[in-house]
This record gives structure tokens, sequence and C-alpha cells, in this order.
């Protein structure tokens, strides 16, 4: 073991350290492997790592941080360095403590070590200071306003001075260090082969204890990773499960190993900006770092363009001391975007470079707060969420950002800190965002509106509807917060993908308008993206409340429908329809995603879509402007901690270092910012490998003219290499006046172009340019709005609520509800006044029935609505759908709506009776050599498996479905049908997941028969009982709302390796009847009886040396049946005999006459499965098969009839057993297997 003398800054004084054992992880530039994970539908390639690094042989050891403890909390312990739960031991007291491992623990994993003191713990490793390293830890406040400590920022691996900086390894150098093979594959590891050491050397990567990580995880949540002890399934053994865990926590089954700088690192930041440099008087300095003595070091240094041409290329070979080298790095005279490419002559870098992003941006580029262009930011989610760092607006306007659009929820309404204030203060304007929380669904409309009769009374007096009184009071109160710094709001963020009709959202803006219009007159409602839904919309009124419009457009400069071009000139073309052309429309959200791929841009590498990015930023501002809008904000400023596509939005990577098209955008900014469109330049093209000219006039009254050639990726031309895609330019000739003219490329490096004869010939190819100066460019008209006649607004309109959660896009096609046959089905309708003055009237809803059928009897038969002016108003009905109706058959339904006689407004949908699909898309199993496949024509699925397999199927939506909003939405049992061919099955698991993310496991252990529907039955309050384990850690409270993610199933080593589980649609039932406390006893000699987990369980125990049976009988003798009509059919009892085998089962009743009863079943003996007993109770009065005695002896029955209860026979044997009764249940369905559930962990 290495030791090393470190300094704690925590500590005065030295103190000798046991520094972990390292390797090295070499093979440089090895491919990675998709690790399909958590919420990543399509993750990146896992474990490919540029550069060498060293990494910890083994997890820290207990003997290891305590050493750490010695040095850094041996006065105090104010960061709670020390857990009491370690093994650990410490002994002293305050001031003089010491630590020690436990005996017999030294080199055990140390666990219940929290992210940020691992990392205060590497960095003592590096500097002898807790405090300082490569992590910056601080007191930070979350989104809910509580402070923890956190770690700011990412991993400093550059200005550390320190020959060796340790951190935590991130998720991509963990996999690589324990599973890369060497061979360009990774291993799979089982069982067996988890404790092996891997390639590089490395232990206990798939045991001891999960890890903490480096990197942060989808919607920037820490976690740990890989296997503890305990795992024994694929996905934890191969790192595809993750658990989130907060940073400030440690916890039992986490620890941490250490990763460290290589013998020679090269730093990736020229200075303390990120990369980004705005004033000549800074200099670029490469940072090397050398853990050898001095030495000479050859490197080869090659500077690029955003183009990828070479600026300049050298080769040094400087003096490395142990530490920091720092070398000059001459930066280029143009502005623009760069690349450092940095190659040691080093082996273990193997061959490969370390490429250094970085931006020149000395031309100011400010264009103050009423500019043509911004970003949507994700401030607060950055700030307490993603990396916890304080946002620099200076670079915002630095970057020629004007607007700042921001995600702001009802109750910021706060202060100083507020964001909303801090982006007006920073002298940019604020975009802002008003969530869609409790109106982008009917059961949040309908929560909302029952939970606040108060604000319903007091919204009605302004003519707003019950169901939108909520959200005007959380719209009044939001923008008279903020009305003497927030013109802007867009309301909501794309209502297209909402779960109501567009219709709905229509009367959400009008509810919307009318509140912020009393809150502040003067602030602008936007409406939120209408890019899809904005005919329906307008149909319905919106177009009146609202001041502007949003749009999101997620395509190219084309004029497809999907296009820039195309959308925009469809938009146009309503707004004109609706008699509103004048209103902006501002496009808050732009780029170039076709979510058709792993990429943004369906390309092959993250390089390539980062050049194409920069190319298509210039396309979608000017193209913007040209077609009509207003304002231009792309999505998004920085990336995301995702690790796949959604992370490839941002402007700047998510470290904060310059991409290609940061530079495109400011270049953009800085020359059209503030500029206003001419029109389009003669000769203007959109078809591909033409020329498309956009003239503009800026604020100097200067002539700016931007041209390209349209790139074949804009037409679905993806296979081509991006490299080939950029062809030879081509010269374009413009009038122009004066002696020349500027030239700016993309990434904003400018030159001048003389002007000959009147003309300058600009160079164009995919590139986009622009030229600035005395132009004249000659004009054509290019239609910029489709034709839409004109809108007649009727005085109502009324619309059938779909049954369907279904996105409000999609909705605009029309649905057809799926009804279940021979019942009573609730269908809602929705009637809109679309005028400005009241409107009453009479709302029925028919069926139409045909010359078979008579007419159906709708409840109620007619509803009376009065409707405010610009309002509308909801009825419920009840429909008997046929109980005969044919799976598929389909029945019209019409909604009337008479004002007047003879004046009716009218709605029509089709719906069909169906029977329940189970949708394969909305299903995913994550268990190894399990797969799902549709059957029965998709009424349910099928699992099967292979012969290498996890013990276990995993059976999960894909997206959790809201479960229960409170304790009282658990008062319900779930019932999956299941029909196991060769499973084995032993036990079924139902798991649900809250708020927090801990995952709750209802477990039946129980073996449903083979080649037989059964219903399984689960309790979902058992969730809420006392002792519950949690199974991805917490505090182990239920946090609503509760989400129910699924099912396991736990198979026996011999289930059939073709055997299958067939699995039909779960759903609720009422809860199961539970044992009534005090009700029942058991007699026999040598029997008690206790309380199972919970109240559906009675446990049953026998001692050595009991008698043959045990009755368990009931002590109230409740009334089974008071006459032969209410006889019962059927009652069923479920047990689980423990090392006491059952061989028979009997029912007893006692009529009047004290004559008693018995039904008598003789079964298999088995021990620690379910077992489920029914019984035909017709047998009783007919006589049949039974056993008669005592009362009257005349062997019929005399009512009233009471309960007694049930004999348990038992094999003979001395040895102690228990046995588990769930509560009789009479005339259960036939198929229906009982059985009850408490809660229990899956670790």
């Amino acid at each position: 073991m290495k030791h090393t003398l470190l300094l704690c800054g925590l500590l005065a004084g030295f103190s000798l350290a046991a520094a972990p054992e390292l390797v090295m992880v070499g093979d440089a530039g090895n491919p990675g492997k998709k690790v399909y994970f958590h919420e990543v539908p399509n993750p990146y390639p896992r474990g490919g790592v540029a550069y060498p690094y060293r990494i910890g042989r083994s997890e820290v050891s207990n003997a290891e941080y305590a050493e750490f403890l010695n040095a850094c909390a041996a006065e105090s312990d104010p960061h709670r360095l020390f857990d009491e739960r370690m093994k650990i031991v410490r002994s002293g007291g305050e001031g003089a403590w010491k630590y020690a491992p436990a005996q017999g623990r030294e080199e055990d994993g140390v666990n219940f070590v929290s992210r940020v003191n691992a990392a205060r713990y590497c960095n003592w490793l590096t500097t002898g200071d807790a405090a300082q390293g490569a992590y910056t830890i601080a007191e930070k406040p979350r989104e809910n306003g509580r402070t923890f400590e956190a770690i700011v920022g990412y991993r400093d691996l550059t200005f550390p001075d320190a020959a060796r900086v340790y951190v935590l390894p991130d998720m991509h150098e963990f996999f690589k260090a324990g599973w890369y093979d060497g061979d360009g594959k990774f291993r799979e590891l089982n069982a067996e082969t988890r404790s092996k050491p891997s390639r590089y050397g490395i232990v206990k990567h798939a045991s001891g204890l999960r890890e903490h990580m480096e990197n942060k995880f989808y919607a920037g949540a820490p976690f740990v990773l890989g296997a503890d002890d305990k795992a024994t399934d694929a996905a934890s053994l191969n790192t595809a499960r993750l658990w989130q865990q907060p940073e400030y926590e440690g916890r039992e089954t986490a620890g941490f190993r250490v990763a460290a700088t290589a013998p020679l690192q090269i730093g990736d930041r020229l200075n303390r900006r990120n990369n980004f440099f705005f004033d000549d008087a800074e200099p670029a300095k490469l940072r090397i770092r050398s853990d050898a003595p001095a030495h000479k070091s050859v490197f080869r240094l090659e500077l690029r363009d955003f183009a990828n041409r070479p600026v300049w290329n050298k080769q040094v070979e400087p003096q490395l001391k142990p530490g920091v080298t720092e070398l000059p790095i001459e930066l280029p005279a143009a502005d623009g975007y760069y690349e450092l490419r940095v190659t040691p002559e080093d082996a273990s870098f193997n061959g490969g470079s370390v490429v250094i992003p970085l931006a020149v941006m000395r031309d100011a580029a400010d264009n103050g707060a009423e500019g043509n262009f911004g970003f949507t930011c994700h401030i607060t989610r950055r700030e307490r969420r993603y990396s916890f760092e304080e946002f620099d607006f200076d670079l915002l306007r630095r970057l020629g950002v004007s607007n700042v659009r921001v995600d702001v929820g009802y109750n910021d309404i706060g202060g100083s800190q507020s964001v909303l204030r801090r982006i007006r203060a920073a002298g940019l304007n604020p975009l802002a965002i008003i969530t869609g929380s409790g109106v982008s669904d009917y059961d949040g409309l309908a929560k909302n509106r029952a939970g606040h009769p108060e604000l319903v009374r007091k919204w009605a007096a302004h003519g707003i509807p019950a169901d939108y009184a909520w959200y005007a009071e959380q719209v009044y109160n939001l923008i008279s917060a903020h009305k003497d710094v927030v013109r802007d709001w867009e309301f909501g963020n794309e209502p297209t993908y909402w779960k109501v009709l567009p219709e709905d959202y229509a009367q959400m803006l009008k509810a919307g308008y009318k509140a912020a219009k009393l809150a502040d007159p003067d602030c602008n409602v936007m409406a939120g993206d209408l890019n899809a839904i904005h005919a329906p919309v307008f149909r319905t009124g919106g177009a009146a409340f609202c001041d502007s419009i949003a749009s999101h457009i997620y395509g190219f400069y084309v004029p497809m429908f999907w296009g820039i071009a195309g959308k925009m000139r469809e938009m146009n073309g309503w707004k004109n329809a609706a008699g509103i052309p004048e209103k902006p429309v501002w496009l808050t959200e732009i780029g170039g995603c076709t979510y058709s791929s792993m990429h943004m841009i369906p390309v092959r590498t993250l390089d390539e879509v980062r050049r194409y990015q920069a190319i298509h930023q210039p396309k979608v501002m000017a193209g913007g402007l040209a077609f009509g809008a207003a304002k231009v904000i792309p999505y998004n400023f920085r990336d995301v901690p995702v690790d796949s596509l959604e992370e490839e939005f941002g402007m700047l990577d998510r470290y904060g270092r310059p991409k290609p098209g940061a530079a495109s955008f400011r270049a953009t900014a800085k020359l059209l910012g503030k500029a206003k469109f001419s029109g389009f330049v003669k000769g203007h093209s959109l078809k591909s490998g033409e020329i498309a000219g956009l003239a503009f006039r800026d604020a100097e009254g200067r002539d700016v003219v931007t041209l390209w050639r349209n790139d074949p990726y804009g037409y679905d031309q993806f296979k081509i290499p991006f490299f080939d895609m950029v062809r030879a330019p081509q010269p374009v000739a413009l009038p122009a006046e004066g002696g020349s003219v500027e030239l700016f490329n993309l990434s904003g490096g400018a030159s001048k172009l003389d002007v000959k004869n009147g003309s300058v010939e600009i160079p164009v190819s995919e590139y986009p340019v622009f030229v600035r100066g005395r132009l004249k460019p000659e004009l054509e008209p290019v239609s910029t709005a489709h034709a839409v006649p004109p809108l007649n607004l009727p005085r109502a309109k009324v619309k059938i609520l779909p049954k369907q959660k279904t996105r409000a896009c999609d909705l605009m096609s029309g649905t057809v509800p799926e009804l279940a046959a021979g019942t009573a089905e609730s269908v809602k309708v929705h009637v809109y006044n679309l005028k400005g003055e009241p409107l009453s009237g009479s709302l029925r809803l028919v069926p139409k029935s045909n010359w078979r059928e008579w007419a159906w009897k709708v409840e109620p038969s007619v509803v009376k609505l009065d409707l405010p002016a610009d309002g509308m108003g909801e009825a419920e009905f009840k429909i008997p759908v046929p109980r005969g109706a044919k799976p598929g058959q389909l029945f019209y339904l019409d909604a009337f709506f008479e004002t007047e006689p003879g004046v009716e407004f009218q709605d029509t949908v089709v719906f069909r009776t169906e029977t329940k699909k189970l949708k394969l898309a909305d299903w995913i199993t994550y268990a190894k050599g399990f797969k799902l496949a549709s059957d029965a024509d998709g009424a349910r699925i099928r699992i099967s498996w292979e012969k290498d397999r996890a013990p276990f199927a995993s059976f999960y939506l894909r997206t959790p479905k809201l479960f229960a909003e409170n304790a009282a939405g658990l008062e319900t049992d779930v019932i999956l049908p299941v029909r196991p061919d060769g499973a084995m099955i032993h036990a079924v698991n139902l798991l649900f997941m809250d708020r927090s993310g801990e995952i709750f496991q209802l477990k039946q252990n129980i073996a449903p028969p083979e080649k037989e529907w059964s219903l399984l039955r689960f309790d979902a309050s058992g969730i809420l009982r006392k002792g519950v384990i949690v199974h991805k850690g917490g505090d182990g409270k239920v946090d609503f709302p509760v989400r129910l993610l699924g099912f396991n199933f736990e198979l026996k080593p011999g289930a059939a390796a073709d055997g299958s589980i067939l699995v039909r649609e779960w759903e609720r039932a009422r809860p199961l009847t539970r044992w009534e406390p005090g009700a029942w006893t058991v007699y026999g000699e040598g029997y008690t009886l206790g309380k199972g987990k919970n109240e559906s369980e009675l446990v049953v125990s026998r001692m050595p040396g009991g008698r043959a049976y045990a009755s368990l009988f009931s002590t109230r003798l409740p009334v089974v049946a008071r006459d032969a009509a209410s006889w019962p059919k059927n009652v069923e009892i479920s047990f689980r005999p423990e090392k006491a085998a059952v061989h028979s089962v009997s029912f007893l009743v006692q009529d009047a006459k004290g004559e008693t009863f018995q039904l008598k079943e003789n079964i298999k003996p088995a021990e620690g499965e379910t077992r489920l007993m029914r019984f035909d109770l017709t047998r009783i009065p007919q006589g049949r098969n039974l056993i008669v005695y005592g009362g009257n002896n005349d062997k019929k029955l005399d009512y009233p009839v009471k309960l007694l209860g049930f004999n348990f026979e038992f094999v003979k044997g001395d040895q102690p057993g228990t046995l588990v009764v769930n509560p009789p249940e009479f005339d259960k369905p036939a198929e229906e297997s009982a059985g009850g559930g408490g809660a229990v962990a899956m670790e």
C-alpha cells in the first residue's frame, strides 16, 4: 500500500495518510457499449474513454477512510464526515476524536459516506485539504427551497496544481475499468464471475458496495452504480441499473472508489471562463500535469477553425516539472469557434488527441433587452439541481442574447432572488413560461375544481368557468407579483402535448387572459406553442384572448409542413383567417431535432451533430424572421446532464464550454439582433443545392444579407458524411456601393470584400455567410402565408370528451372511445360559448339506435347549462352500453346543445365495444434473457425467456402510471390476470414508486396453477404498513403521489426453457376482505392463533405434539344465509403452510336447529406454497357429499344458517410449524385467486 504525506486543511498539522492503491487504465479511445437503463430509451454508448487514467483497485476501505477522519475530523466534524453506522470506531472526545476501523473490517469498503464527503476525501488526497482540490463544495438551496451541501459545478482536472488529482470516477471510467475486455467488447458478469478482477485489475466493481459516480443523470440526479453484495440480478451486475441517491446522504449499501489523473494529463480549459475569450489581454494557457520527475516531452499542437481547417500547427517539447507546466497558446486574430488538438507522443494516449473547444469573441454583440433573439435557459434547474453554479448572465449578453425564456412555478412570486427579477436586473428581457400543472389533464382540472369551491365562487364573478377558477387565481397572483419586471408571459409549455382537447386549451387561455389583464393590463399574454393546435384553438375563439402566439418548430429551412417555411406559412394563414394578422409570433423553441434517431440530427457522431447544429442555427434565426417571426429563441442554452439525445440541444456543453453553435448564434445575433427583414433576395430558393438569400436592415441603417446553399440534410439525406455534404463555394454577385463590404463567416470571423463595378462577389457554400455594407440586392416576393378561408365562429361549440389520455395534437384527428359492454359508462361533454355574452341551453347525449334496438336510457336525459360569456360548461352522462354488443362493434353517439327551439349545436363520435387491450408499447422488461410480445390481437402480453436468464422477469410500465395522490387512493386492491405455462412461478411482486423515487414492493409467495388463468390480488395499502423497506433507498416513507411501476415474476430454476407467462390488463378492485379483529379463534390442543403481517392474514401455529387438526372458528357465528334465496354458491379460502403440510381442509356451518354441515376436500400435501381452496356450497342444500352431525340430525338446512369456520388436517409430525390463512370470500368469480400481500424489500 502506497503512503503519502498529506495535509488536511481542517487539521493544523501533518498526517500520514494511506492513499488507496491505483491501477492504470489504458486503451485510450476504446469503443463504448450501449447500456439501456432507467428512463433513457436510446443512450450514448457507455465505457468509451479517450484518455488514460487511474482508478482505485478497490473501494475505499474503512482503514483508509479512518485515516481521513483522523486528519480532518479530530477536533470537530461540522460536515458529518463520520457516521455512527460506519464500521469505524470513534473514541476520545470533542477536540480529540480518534478513529479506527472496527476489528476485522479494516479492508471492507466504507459505507454511509455521502457523495459530497467522498469528494472531500478526493480533495484531501489531492492537496491535504478537504476544501481544496478538484471539487468545490458549498451549501446550496434546492428547488424546494431546502438547503443542503452540494458539489458546485463539475470536477476540475485543469487548475489544481497537484501532480496527481483524485476524483470520483464517472460512469464511463467505472464501466470501462470493470467490464472492458481490451478487444473492443465488454464482459457480461454473473454470480460466478462477479468477483474476478477486471482486465485492469480492479475488484468489487460488481460486489461490495454500490459506488458514487462523478456524473449526474437524467434531470440532474446524483446516483450510485454497480452491485452490492446482496444484488444478484444481471442488470445490477452489469451497470444496467442505477440507484438515485441525494448527494448529501450516505447509505448502508453505498460506498465509493477514487479515480486519479494519469502520469501525464492534459487540462481541458485554457482560462477560467470555460474557454471563452472576450479580451485581447486574456491569455490562453495549456496546463499539462505530470507526476514524474522533471523531463522533456513532445506534443503536437494544432488549432483548427469551425470548418475543421488548420489555423496553425506546431510541435513543442517543453520541460515538464512535477505538477503543472503551463504552455502559452496563440489565439487567432479573427473571432470564431476553434478547437485545439493536443497530441502527446506518449504511449498511454494510444496515438489519440485531446480536443479542447474554445471561442474567441472580442467584437461586442450586446443587443440589450429588446433584441430579436434569446435562449431557453433552465436557470433554476441549473442553479439548484444540475450543477449548482451561479448562472452567468454576463455570458448571455456577450452572446447577443436579449430574451431569456425560463420555467416559472405558480409559487414563484418571491422577492429579490426571483429568477425573473435577476434576468431583468441583468439588462435582459424575461419570458416567463407559466406552468401547465393542474390544467394539462382532466384529472388535474377536476381535482382543483373540487378542492377550491371558494375560488370557483370568486372567479365566477369574472365570467371564468369552474374548471379554470383555480388556474385564474394562480395566474393573477403570479403576474401581480412581477408586473414591474415581466412583460411577456407564455401560457404553458407545449399544450400541443397536453392530455386535453385543444378546445380546452383555448378555454384555459381565455381564463388566463382575463386574470392576467386584471393583474397587469399591459402584459403580453402569449398563447403557448400553437404549432399544431392553432386551428381548433382559433375555432374556439382563442385568437381574441392572446396578444401574441408562441410556436415551436423542430425542423429545417424547408417548405414542407414540418419545416420553418412550411410551419410559418401555416400559422400566418390561420392568423389571417382568424382576423389577427398583426399579432406577433414568437418562435420560443426552435431547433433541428427529428426525434428519429439516437442523435438530435440523425447522423453518425456527436461531432457531426455539433457541426451541423452550427450550420442550422443562422438558418433558423434568419429564416424565422424572414417568415414573420417577431422573436426567435433557439432551444437551448446549455446541455442538460442526460447522456442521450436530450443532452445535445445546448450551445454550451454540460461543462459550460462552447460548442460550434454558440459562435454561429452569436454571429447571427451580432448582425441581425436588432435588424428588420427587408425581403427575399432575387433567386432565393428552398430547393436542395440551390441558394437561399435573405436581406435585412440593421439598427444603424446598414444592409445585411445572409446567404447559404441549401444542404441535403434538410431534405432527409443524412447518409452523407458531414464534410462530404459541404461542397466548394460558388460565387454569388450582389449589387453594392462603396469600396468594400464586410464578410462574416458562420462563426463570426470578419474580412473585407472589394466592390468592383457596383457589385460584390460572395463565396457561398453550405456554411451560411453574412455580408454587411451598402448593398442594393434585388428582391422578389415569396409567399409567407397559406390561403385559409376566413373563420366565422358560431355561438357555441360542443365536444364529447375523449376516454383516452391522448395528446391534444392527436385528439384533433378524433378518437374512438372504447366502452365496455353491459356497463353504464360515464361520458363527459363540454359546451363552449364563443361569444362575449352569456348563453343558456339544454344538453342531451343521444346514442343512435338502429332498427333492432330499443332506445337507450341515458341518465340524466337532459342537463341545463348556463354558460358565461366566452366561457364553458360541462355535463356528465351515464350510457347503458348493450350487454350483447360484440367486441369491436361501433355505435354513434351524438351530443346536442339546444339554445332555443330549432337552434342546436352538435358533436358526434363513434365508440366501440372492445375487450381491454394491453399495449405492448406501454410495457418493458429489464431482466436479462426475457422478452415481451403481443398476444391475442393485443389483449394480452406474453413474457418468454432464453436459456441464460435472470431468476425473475420484470414487467414494468415504460412510464410509471399515477396510482394514488394520497393514502385514501391506496385503499384498493390491484388484480393481475396471469396464465403461466411451464413458468414455475414461486412469487409475484407488485412495485410502486413514490414522488422521491423510492420503490415499494408487495410480494406474494404464490404458485399460480400452470396453464390456467388466475387473478392475483394485491392490497395496495400494504406499502403504508410498518416495517416496509424500500428498494432504492430513502426514508422509507411514502411520499405522494404514488405511481405504479410494474410487476416481477420470480421463477424457479426448473422453469421450462420454452415456457411463458401470459398477462392481461391489470385493474383496480375493491379491497380484499380482511380478518375482523377478535372475531376468530383456534381450537385444538397444541395450536395458537396470532396476527400475520397484515389484516388479511392470521397465523395458526402448531407446537410439537399438537393434535392432527386445527379448527379455525368464528367467535361471533355470523349468518351465512337467512333463507334459501340468499344461500351463497361458493366460498374460497387461501392458506400457506410452513413446515406443517396440510392434507385436507373442511368448511363448516351450523343451522338454526344446531345441526352441523361439513364439506371436506383432500389435497396433496405441500409446504411453503400458497394454496387455494374453493368449496361448492350448492352441495349443502342438495345434500351431496356431506358430513352432517349434531342438532336434530334431519340433514336438512333450517334457516338462518351461521358460519362455524374451517378445519385443517395436518400430516403427522413432531416439528413446529405455521399456517398463514387469508379471510374466506363468498361468491367470488370462478377464476379469481385470493392472496394477501405485505410490503417487503427488494434491494
